[in-house]
């Protein structure tokens, strides 16, 4: 009778275990569209048996849930993301300086100073000839409202340019203090660093700055992460985050 009790607990303990595992994987489908949320998985553990005791059952035992995260895949996505990022905007700024310095024939400072030189030339032929002299110096005021043009372009480029940085360091500063608000979280209650939703929301801001800035993310034993722009300046360290700075016109 004993055994067929055992039996019984073991098979309510085990169905007990594949419920949870259920749970979990409806939680995966739940959360399939939720930023830097990794897939969870259920861990089984063998239950202590012995055949010759009547009240261990054995069976199976539900282990802790593991993430399927992995840190160097996120490494080198952070990595992708951040060249992508960069290579992004270099294109926006020399299609800025390609506008100011076109490649297209006849078009340009360049094109404009072609056409003074050659004026100067044809003058130098015909030294006494008031339409040479003429053609000369409208040439001359052609290049100097060109050189005054780019001149504007670039003043207004790089002003374009400082502000866009002033406002990248406001998002590099936002991303940090929520990183540090998450950091909190975790080092208030590490059971919760198994929380998928609170490494979901970490991982999401960390992907969010990889866009901006190349940085080393590593984890610390309270549960916390520290942030390291270029693998060697912090950012983040546990409940402090860092201003990084920038030169201001």
């Amino acid at each position: 009778m004993g055994s067929v009790f055992a039996a019984m607990v073991s098979t309510a303990e085990a169905m007990r275990v594949m419920q949870r595992s259920l749970t979990i994987v409806e939680n995966n489908i739940v959360n399939a569209s939720t930023p830097g949320y990794a897939r969870q998985q259920a861990s089984l553990v063998a239950a202590p048996f012995n055949p010759n005791s009547q009240s261990t059952s054995g069976g199976v035992q539900s282990g802790p849930m593991e993430s399927t995260r992995s840190a160097s895949v996120e490494s080198s996505v952070w990595k992708l993301q951040h060249n992508a990022g960069f290579a992004g905007s270099l294109r926006l700024k020399l299609s800025e300086l390609e506008r100011t310095f076109p490649l297209t024939e006849g078009a340009g400072l360049s094109a404009e100073l072609d056409r003074f030189f050659n004026s100067v030339s044809q003058w130098s032929v015909s030294p006494n000839s008031p339409t040479a002299r003429g053609q000369v110096l409208n040439r001359a005021t052609k290049i100097a409202q060109a050189f005054n043009q780019t001149s504007l372009d670039l003043a207004n480029a790089g002003a374009r340019a400082t502000t866009e940085l002033g406002q990248t360091v406001d998002t590099i500063n936002r991303l940090a203090r929520d990183i540090v608000a998450i950091n909190n979280q975790k080092r208030e209650n590490f059971a919760s660093s198994n929380d998928a939703g609170l490494d979901s929301r970490l991982h999401a801001k960390l992907e969010a700055l990889s866009e901006i800035v190349n940085f080393t993310a590593l984890p610390q034993e309270d549960g916390s992460v520290s942030v390291m722009i270029g693998g060697q300046t912090p950012l983040v360290i546990g409940n402090t985050s860092f201003k990084p700075k920038f030169p201001r016109r």
